[in-house]
């Protein structure tokens, strides 16, 4: 294994942080795969949370939370939420699902990375 100030290190950390939800150290992983099948959780005590999991593609769903912006005029209203539909951002629209696939995973005009946004009903 190669050594912290080895000058391939930090271009490959980068590399790796943006393609992978774990990257280890001279470690092993612990064995948990992250796929759409990776599912836990139950009644206390297997879980405190029964509204989530923390293993799988699920377990984003614990770090986000609903925002209700109710009445605001468009230009106000978060880029993403405004009625012109963002091709790289999915989103149900009066019950059609809206998406542009090949333009996911871009970046925001707020800096973030668009890529999952539960859908919207009107």
């Amino acid at each position: 294994m190669g050594e912290p100030a080895d000058s391939v290190v930090p271009p490959l950390l980068s590399v790796l942080s943006r393609k992978a939800g774990r990257v280890l150290w001279n470690q092993w992983p612990t064995g948990v795969s992250v796929s759409y099948a990776q599912q836990h959780g139950g009644p206390y005590p297997a879980t405190t949370s029964v509204g989530s999991t923390s293993v799988g593609t699920a377990a984003i769903a614990r770090f986000m939370r609903p925002i209700a912006y109710q009445g605001f005029p468009a230009q106000l209203l978060p880029e993403e939420l405004r009625d012109e539909v963002q091709p790289a951002i999915p989103q149900r629209i009066n019950g059609s699902f809206k998406a542009d696939l090949g333009r996911m995973n871009q970046k925001s005009s707020a800096g973030n990375i668009v890529g999952y946004q539960a859908g919207r009903n009107r």
